[in-house]
């Protein structure tokens, strides 16, 4: 689990908003003629949304749930309402690579979060195949699903790039009922929790047996409710079981890097070649040490943690 809070996050927000602002009144038109409510509440729902624009596409996840409450108490009949909603904030719409100027792939483009910020297992990619019609990028969780928070469908604080398996695991969940880690939360509880490997027997370190188990360690500083969140989100995507389980291999070798690139090796390598310490961790586990390009390599938290842990 890791915070998307990253140094393109600002660059991005801006493009999202300017991308998008101009296109949605122009869909209010185009679409109301498809649309189920009634012409009155029609218009009702398109001065709320013409209104509301700026906030819609860019506030933040308390402005986005204010919005929420506001659009509810406008009393528009529900079923309709979501059609008509669907219509003019359409994610599908969004996604379109080949009709839009700015799409799903611009965003994710330049968010450059390079790995899913649930598990941090898989890549989140985005590249063009060609100019006209094919390109790759990420899914976009909602974090608040769009099918009870249709208002949200495009807004840049509700659209998380996640690998397939997290997006599909997580599905229509109501992250506030799950207690789940917001990755665009300004606390940042994700640098505030860290895995920490129990062996069961000192052969761990030898690589003879894969007799150890995950913990995860929490700050000091932390309260409980924080500490219940970090654990249900945990366990909600089965973090560290996957660790565990399926890549048992990689934990023993960052274990055994952790302790053989010590202070003597890394000392010649400073003194030898000029390396700072993040060159060199980024030499000998192929990922970033700093905590705001962690989203940009697989398993860098893991990583990061194991090896901070070892050489307390």
């Amino acid at each position: 689990m890791l915070n998307i809070n990253t140094y393109n996050t600002k660059n991005a927000l801006k493009c999202h908003l300017n991308g998008l602002k101009n296109e949605i009144p122009n869909r209010i038109k185009s679409q109301k003629p498809k649309a189920k409510l009634t012409p009155k509440n029609y218009e009702k729902l398109s001065y709320f949304l013409t209104k509301n624009i700026k906030e819609i596409l860019a506030g933040d996840q308390m402005v986005l749930l204010e919005l929420h409450q506001k659009l509810i108490k406008l009393k528009l009949n529900k079923k309709k309402l979501v059609h008509d909603l669907n219509l003019v904030l359409s994610y599908d719409w969004f996604r379109d690579f080949k009709k839009n100027k700015y799409n799903g792939f611009v965003l994710a483009k330049n968010l450059g979060i390079e790995t899913c910020p649930y598990c941090n297992r898989n890549y989140t990619t985005s590249t063009r195949i060609d100019k006209k019609s094919k390109s790759i990028f990420p899914a976009f969780d909602h974090f608040l699903p769009k099918d009870k928070f249709p208002l949200l469908a495009i807004s840049f604080y509700n659209l998380i790039p996640t690998c397939t398996i997290c997006n599909t695991r997580k599905s229509n969940d109501n992250p506030i009922e799950k207690n789940i880690i917001y990755p665009y939360s300004r606390d940042n509880l994700t640098a505030k929790f860290s895995f920490k490997v129990i062996p069961k027997s000192v052969s761990v370190f030898s690589g003879k047996f894969e007799d150890f188990s995950l913990d995860i360690s929490n700050d000091s500083s932390l309260s409980n409710s924080d500490v219940l969140k970090i654990n249900d989100t945990i366990e909600y995507f089965d973090i560290k079981e996957i660790l565990e389980s399926n890549h048992s291999d990689l934990v023993k070798e960052i274990i055994w890097k952790s302790i053989s690139y010590n202070d003597t090796f890394r000392k010649y390598l400073k003194n030898t070649f000029g390396f700072s310490e993040d060159e060199i961790f980024k030499l000998v586990f192929e990922t970033y040490f700093e905590e705001d390009r962690l989203v940009e390599r697989p398993f860098s938290k893991l990583k990061r943690d194991i090896y901070l842990d070892l050489n307390k």
